[in-house]
């Protein structure tokens, strides 16, 4: 991507991983929000599947294959050998000021607890920071490499795992983002990643977010 200098990318990388969440709330909210001091409040909808879920334990990095999960789980670390990610999952949902949170760490990956588990038959939705002021590129740096294809391991608290095939990468404005589609698409149980992506427009951040779509595998 084109930008004036990577210097400028990290001042702002925490404006552009919120901007991508509050994109992903409106996508949920329940008929009437409110607008207070030029904030939009968030409130999620029914669309829970986990919300009481403790946060997942630490599962160690994979060493090789692991067994497969026979049954949905909270997520704890996310794998995509072919970009060099074995990175812990932060579970994620709404702050109290009716956000979606960021992950905390730039080498983490969030997954939100209103969307379904792994392996329970609808999309997973994760997302990562681009970039960081403490790390430079961080860990969803090189997701445009990904093809149709590539594999993306979810593994489990209990070192099982399910395994993903990329299916679809698209980039959207930030405007017209279909949130509708990008959180609750049809064909079953998928995980999808969403990061910044496009121009760097001060003081907004960067114009687009890249989406990767992936599939369970046979």
């Amino acid at each position: 991507m084109t930008m004036p200098s990577l210097t400028r990318r990290r001042v702002l990388f925490g404006l552009c991983a919120l901007v991508v969440l509050i994109a992903f709330g409106a996508a949920l909210v329940l008929a009437t929000s409110n607008l207070r001091s030029g904030s939009q409040r968030l409130q999620v909808s029914g669309r829970t599947s986990a919300s009481a879920l403790p946060h997942a334990s630490a599962a160690e990095p994979s060493k090789g294959p692991l067994p497969l999960a026979k049954a949905p789980f909270v997520p704890a670390r996310l794998v995509i050998s072919r970009l060099g990610i074995d990175a812990p999952i932060e579970v994620k949902g709404i702050d109290a000021h009716n956000q979606m949170e960021a992950p905390d760490r730039p080498l983490d990956a969030a997954w939100y607890r209103f969307t379904p588990m792994p392996g329970g038959g609808g999309n997973a939705v994760f997302s990562g920071h681009l970039d960081a002021q403490s790390t430079g590129p961080a860990i969803f740096w090189r997701l445009t490499q990904l093809v149709a294809g590539d594999v993306i391991e979810v593994v489990s608290p209990q070192s099982s795992e399910l395994r993903y095939q990329v299916t679809q990468t698209s980039s959207y404005p930030v405007t017209t983002m279909p949130m509708k589609s990008v959180l609750y698409p049809a064909g079953g149980d998928q995980i999808t990643l969403i990061t910044c992506a496009g121009r760097y427009q001060p003081p907004a951040g960067y114009d687009h977010r890249l989406v990767i779509r992936a599939t369970k595998a046979a």
